[in-house]
């Protein structure tokens, strides 16, 4: 009977192991899904942000060149009245 009971014991010792192994393995499991979840996020708000820098860069540059058009163009003509005016005296 003394066997008997330490055996049952010790199954349920084993039986208690099993189960907390297996919740382990399942925790960890868990955690490294939300990991993966969690850089996958990461990775898409990079993304986002990249696409968004690169689209106000482009916008900014645009105005850039423009502005410096719009200047140049005014700055030619002054010269050229400058010049038409230097020419006229």
């Amino acid at each position: 009977m003394d066997i008997t009971i330490s055996m049952i014991i010790s199954l349920v010792n084993i039986l208690l192991l099993v189960v907390l192994f297996i919740w382990l393995i399942l925790r960890k499991s868990k955690h490294l899904m939300l990991n993966q979840l969690l850089k996958e996020e990461q990775a898409t708000r990079h993304t986002e942000v990249k696409t968004t820098l690169a689209t106000t860069n482009e916008r900014l540059e645009r105005e850039l060149r423009r502005e410096i058009t719009e200047s140049a163009r005014g700055d030619r003509a002054e010269q050229a009245q400058s010049l038409t005016a230097f020419q006229g005296h």
